[in-house]
């Protein structure tokens, strides 16, 4: 299909980019990636730590750390998550299995964090990187399973994986050949698992695009416009353009086509205010 979805990475090239990204580093002065390597428990605790604080210290966000530090004790911690980062650590989720060939998860740090019970996790997650939500699979079937409640939240699918950079979590599921996106804080499903691409966003803030029999549609927050569009253009506009039935225009808050360029106010590309 030859529109501007064309540029964009599919949510599973994007998945596979963001997965390599958690265990290996970008050498610049080597120009390549060097796989990390695992920490023992107290390296990966005072990592931890040290990036809490200086984030938290940088960020503005000063008030969720549990006490007050100098400037010279952040000046420290940041030369110490510097010091570690070249050490090129994997802060990854680590596999434990039990005597009877079962799963469980644990963190960097050694803490369980799912008993063992599955047949395997297709995905590991940094802490930094990690949300309530991941994908397990049992007796073939891939499920989303909740460390928070510690249950499993969907029905079994051919296959779960995360979809990357977006300020929303969310998941791709697949069956039958075909594919949808799972909320990632509930594992319900925000699209119908009828489609036959799902791409990856323009940017953070914009909306997913689908298609489906060569038509195409968006999900954006809470709102899923069907796949009916002709056309999109995404990079001439601060919202969302499509081509319907020969016709260009927008998409209103509603989900809707419009003409009116006033009513337009989904799927921003770029950040603006009409």
């Amino acid at each position: 299909m030859k529109n501007e979805l064309s540029y964009l990475w599919t949510a599973e090239k994007a998945n596979k980019k963001a997965l390599h990204g958690m265990w290996h580093d970008w050498i610049c002065g080597r120009n390549c990636y060097v796989e990390c390597t695992v920490p023992d428990v107290q390296t990966a605790k005072e990592y931890i730590e040290a990036r809490h604080i200086r984030e938290c210290f940088y960020g503005g966000v000063a008030s969720r750390l549990e006490r007050k530090y100098t400037s010279e004790e952040v000046e420290r911690y940041s030369k110490l998550e510097n010091k570690f980062r070249r050490m090129h650590l994997d802060m990854r989720d680590q596999i434990f299995t039990d005597d009877n060939g079962k799963k469980g998860l644990r963190d960097v740090c050694g803490k369980v964090l799912i008993d063992a019970q599955f047949d395997d996790f297709p995905e590991l997650y940094t802490c930094f990187e990690r949300t309530n939500l991941i994908p397990v699979i049992l007796n073939s079937r891939y499920f989303l399973y909740d460390i928070k409640k510690q249950q499993l939240l969907t029905k079994g699918y051919e296959r779960i994986y995360r979809y990357f950079w977006s300020y929303i979590d969310y998941f791709v599921a697949v069956e039958n050949g075909k594919m949808g996106i799972l909320d990632g804080n509930n594992g319900t499903e925000s699209t119908p698992i009828d489609l036959d691409e799902v791409y990856s966003m323009q940017d953070p803030d914009g909306a997913i695009p689908v298609v489906k029999d060569g038509k195409i549609g968006f999900l954006w927050g809470d709102i899923y416009t069907q796949p009916i569009f002709d056309d999109v253009s995404i990079n001439s506009e601060n919202y969302t353009r499509v081509l319907l039935n020969g016709k260009w225009g927008w998409i209103d808050s509603d989900g809707k086509f419009t003409q009116k360029k006033s009513e337009a106010s989904f799927g921003s590309w770029y950040d603006s205010e009409k």
